[in-house]
């Protein structure tokens, strides 16, 4: 990590503490910087894998990349994360919620009304340019819809339209382009079918696993100590 080496933590890095002779000191300087650092570390050791996959698919052969996760885990969370992200450096992005899909439309109908677009602009055009931004900022577009297992009626128009969408990015050259998806585990074979299990498909889809009773404690202890929250049980 770059704060490792920041000079801003230099009275409480792991060299300073390292040259420490005062057992006092050296335990303050860890103390303080578990207390500073402590929250970016858990965050960090559980968004990073994600993260680096993002970027793996940015240097790779690959158009697609589907999120799946029990609920509130965190889906929705880091789709949104990775799309301000992108947004902050002025980077092509499309965020589109699931839910706003509500009729049985043609899935690629939907994701142009849904952003408002002319009705003169097709699919194709939409893809094009969202394409073409990529190569000009030399990234790949993100197109991200969240949450497929939320639209009104997922179960009618999610497997069809899901083949529908690939097919034309995959027909239609587009390399600067990533399609995003994330939806709840519960419904993957409703909605993907058995797309995950043809051919090399299976690496193009992700789970977000979330705090559980492995790492909940530890996190609670770190934002406790951040924060210098005291919790209170009030219960009679």
């Amino acid at each position: 990590s770059s704060f490792k080496h920041s000079k801003t933590i230099d009275p409480i890095s792991w060299e300073t503490e390292g040259k420490e002779m005062d057992r006092q000191d050296k335990s303050r300087i860890k103390t303080s910087r578990e207390i500073i650092l402590g929250p970016y570390f858990v965050l960090r050791d559980y968004w990073d894998p994600l993260y680096y996959e993002l970027e793996w698919l940015q240097l790779i052969d690959k158009q697609e990349v589907h999120i799946k996760g029990n609920a509130s885990k965190g889906k929705s969370h880091l789709v949104l994360d990775i799309f301000k992200q992108y947004h902050d450096k002025a980077l092509p992005a499309i965020f589109i919620s699931a839910k706003d899909f509500k009729t049985e439309e043609n899935v690629r109908s939907q994701i142009l009304e849904v952003l408002d677009l002319p009705s003169e602009v097709t699919f194709k055009t939409f893809l094009d340019n969202l394409n073409m931004f990529g190569k000009q900022k030399g990234v790949k577009s993100l197109l991200i819809i969240d949450g497929l297992n939320e639209s009104l009626r997922w179960n009618i128009i999610w497997e069809s339209g899901l083949s529908e969408i690939r097919s034309e990015i995959m027909t239609g050259g587009y390399e600067n382009l990533i399609f995003v998806t994330t939806y709840r585990t519960s419904y993957e074979e409703e909605i993907f079918g058995d797309f995950f299990y043809q051919s090399d498909n299976y690496y193009l889809n992700f789970e977000v696993s979330g705090f559980d009773d492995g790492n909940f404690e530890d996190v609670l202890e770190k934002y406790k100590k951040y924060y210098n929250v005291t919790f209170t049980n009030n219960a009679n």
